[in-house]
């Protein structure tokens, strides 16, 4: 936003349920910074930005990892994982998630949410039968793009995460699946339980789309950030390697992952999350990376 740079980001609140299992609130807090100091960063005083939504909303528990579409200059959307406390039958562990998506008039500074989930859940037999999560949204032609978390967790010994396609054609209100399912899943380990690829991170540049996303460890118990490309968005070929290791010692030693990217002149920076996996561990913060030329 000309020399200022405006984050959108998740913040986790514990809580004790009654049955005595430590949760989370997520809510999503706003900072900004300067593109001349993209490392120093300045919380807007009035968060919480986007609370959670009253009880009985399917974002009454959770509402985090956002994605962000400037539809105009003061009209924005943002996309973004919901739970209403939903919980799938095997237990207190498999929450059943959604993706959901607020507006706003003023430029992202205050949002009225939806109410409702804009991809559809129990498909059966489909990549996303059991929820669907953190996304990306680019606009593609007419059509609005979503590349979103499907989550397939048939019993509770087996999961398999993946990102699927949807398609919107009502400005990016609602979105429609694309009949090939998955396009992109990270090959399980041998003998691996499940695999995870997640909240990925898409751009369409130089004619191609670019997808930076986080992939479980052979152990399943962290995450790394990949790399992987397509001519078409559908066909995704991926680098093996991650592109943003663990460091030696300290905050992302265990674990990266979550990443967004941001172009500066003359830079590229790499916003992460270091360890941890999920809402029941401690995540550490958000550090920055830079593109090696």
């Amino acid at each position: 936003m000309g020399e200022t740079l405006r984050m959108y980001y998740e913040g986790r609140q514990p809580f004790t349920q009654p049955s005595g299992r430590r949760e989370y609130t997520l809510r999503m807090g706003m900072a900004e910074a300067s593109i001349h100091d993209p490392l120093t960063w300045k919380k807007n005083p009035l968060n919480p930005t986007f609370d959670v939504g009253p009880e009985g909303s399917v974002d009454s528990k959770w509402a985090g990892y956002p994605w962000i579409v400037q539809v105009t200059d003061q009209h924005w959307h943002m996309y973004y994982a919901s739970w209403d406390g939903g919980l799938l039958p095997y237990g207190i562990t498999f929450r059943k998630w959604g993706t959901t998506m607020a507006e706003s008039d003023d430029a992202g500074l205050t949002w009225r949410r939806s109410g409702i989930l804009v991809i559809q859940p129990d498909r059966r037999g489909a990549c996303d039968e059991h929820g669907s999560g953190s996304c990306a949204v680019l606009k593609v032609g007419e059509e609005y793009w979503m590349w979103y978390t499907a989550l397939y967790k048939p019993r509770p010994d087996f999961h398999r995460i993946s990102i699927a396609l949807a398609i919107s054609r009502d400005g990016g209100h609602t979105f429609e699946p694309h009949p090939a399912g998955a396009v992109f899943s990270k090959p399980a380990p041998l003998g691996a339980v499940g695999s995870t690829s997640s909240k990925p991170h898409v751009e369409f540049r130089d004619g191609k789309f670019l997808m930076w996303f986080s992939g479980s460890t052979p152990d399943g118990r962290f995450y790394r950030i990949y790399y992987a490309e397509s001519p078409d968005g559908l066909n995704f070929r991926w680098h093996p390697d991650p592109v943003l290791d663990v460091s030696a010692e300290g905050w992302d030693s265990k674990g990266t992952c979550y990443p967004s990217i941001v172009h500066l002149p003359g830079r590229t920076l790499m916003y992460y999350v270091g360890n941890g996996l999920n809402p029941s561990e401690q995540l550490d913060g958000i550090g920055v990376a830079e593109l090696e030329t």
